[in-house]
């Protein structure tokens, strides 16, 4: 736990849970989602590559979740914040951790194109 604490308190590091969309494709029964939430606004992504800017250059952990609906239904946005993301880190020496929490059936479309 002390570990954690000192982590989040860290300048050197930071953690962002983002949450692209609430559709998903499936609407599982016991899902506690409503599906109001169509896509991160284009103001929020711009916002998030901003934080990303300001904070780069002292970063040496960055850890991007992704976390909602089916966060691979808005692939666009999920390539243009880790690209956006890998460029504004250049060449600084920094390691990146990626968690997504998916159902997975989209994965083709992420990874191998529509």
């Amino acid at each position: 736990m002390d570990n954690k604490i000192a982590c989040a308190l860290d300048p050197s590091y930071l953690g962002l849970t983002l949450f692209p969309t609430e559709k998903c494709n499936f609407r599982f029964t016991y899902c506690y989602e409503d599906y109001t939430q169509g896509r991160m606004s284009e103001e929020t992504v711009e916002g998030v590559k901003n934080l990303l800017t300001m904070r780069a250059p002292d970063l040496s952990l960055l850890n991007l979740s992704w976390f909602g609906g089916e966060s691979l239904l808005t692939k666009d946005i999920l390539i243009d914040v880790l690209s956006y993301a890998q460029r504004s880190m250049g060449s600084a020496l920094y390691r990146q951790r990626r968690l997504m929490v998916t159902c997975w059936t989209k994965r083709r479309f992420l990874f191998w194109g529509s």
